[in-house]
């Protein structure tokens, strides 16, 4: 729907346990996730936009 590749989600637990979404970020803030994820996020994304170059290369030559 968004057309993003990353975003990042705010979540929040509703009153019968299930998560709500609460926004969606196109420029998303990672410094609080990063604090409770034993990867690096910024690795992680740089990784998968290098993917995605690198197989868009193959498939359009």
């Amino acid at each position: 729907a968004l057309g993003a590749d990353f975003a990042g989600i705010d979540l929040i637990s509703g009153a019968d346990g299930l998560p709500m979404v609460l926004e969606v970020n196109s420029m998303a803030g990672w410094s609080g996730l990063q604090s409770v994820t034993d990867f690096s996020i910024g690795e992680r994304v740089a990784s998968d936009i290098l993917d995605a170059m690198a197989t868009s290369r193959r498939a359009h030559g």
